[in-house]
């Protein structure tokens, strides 16, 4: 009896444990989702400059790059 006891405590422990752990990586899948990549704010900042610099099919080109860094 009281080694099923201990067993079923354990097994509640481990749970537990187990549960606060994939909370915390819910969490930081959020976190991660929220945050832009490096590689998306260069390709951000890198159309900026485009826009502001290159004449025409430049500037279109920047405003693709914007475009595509905002899906990353």
């Amino acid at each position: 009896m009281i080694q099923e006891e201990l067993l079923v405590e354990g097994f509640r422990k481990k749970s537990d444990m187990l549960k606060n752990e994939i909370s915390k990586l819910r969490e930081e899948v959020e976190r991660t989702r929220k945050k832009p990549s490096l590689f998306a704010n260069i390709l951000d900042t890198v159309g900026d400059a485009f826009i502001m610099i290159l004449p025409g099919a430049g500037k279109l080109c920047g405003a693709g790059l914007k475009v595509l860094s905002s899906f990353m």
